[in-house]
């Protein structure tokens, strides 16, 4: 009885891991979602609307609260003058949140950049800026996902492979 109770705890121990790498996954690439339309969003405000950033941040319809939390400290710092340059405010903000928003460096490093189109002083250099950053998005997210599926062909059979062979070590 004890040899049955250890495997399916194996094989149980080794399907959440999996699944919680499925998952982690799954969040950054929603996440990374949420960001392109985060920054397809401004890159409509800027052309068709000629809308201002605080403006933007304040009408924004946010999916992930990181992302609000982050804008609303941006927004408080630029109106307190706390740090009157608002790209530093912005990369200041993003890097104390960094580990809360768990995304990949080059993803990372984008939205760091996108801070240039949003508190750059020339309108179509902003709108170079975001769609220059849309694009390098949609490139990591490929690759993201191209990884994944790389991944998942090895990750899933060798992990519970795993767990059988450690079952059968027990038996």
């Amino acid at each position: 009885m004890g040899k049955l109770a250890g495997s399916i705890c194996i094989l149980t121990g080794c399907f959440v891991l999996l699944r919680h790498w499925t998952e982690c996954v799954s969040q950054r690439e929603d996440l990374m979602r949420e960001l392109l339309r985060f920054l397809r969003s401004w890159e409509y405000a800027l052309k068709m609307k000629r809308m201002r950033v605080m403006d933007f941040f304040d009408t924004y319809p946010y999916a992930k609260n990181c992302l609000k939390q982050i804008t609303d400290e941006v927004k408080a710092m630029l109106v307190m003058h706390t740090d009157p340059m608002g790209q530093s405010a912005w990369q200041n903000e993003l890097k104390k949140y960094e580990g809360q928003i768990g995304l990949q460096k080059e993803a990372f490093a984008i939205l760091v950049r996108a801070g240039e189109s949003f508190f750059g002083t020339n309108r179509e250099e902003a709108i170079q800026c975001v769609s220059a950053c849309i694009r390098q998005m949609e490139e990591v997210m490929e690759e993201e996902r191209k990884s994944y599926r790389e991944k998942r062909k090895v990750y899933m059979p060798v992990g519970m492979l795993t767990g059988i062979m450690l079952v059968i070590l027990l038996l």
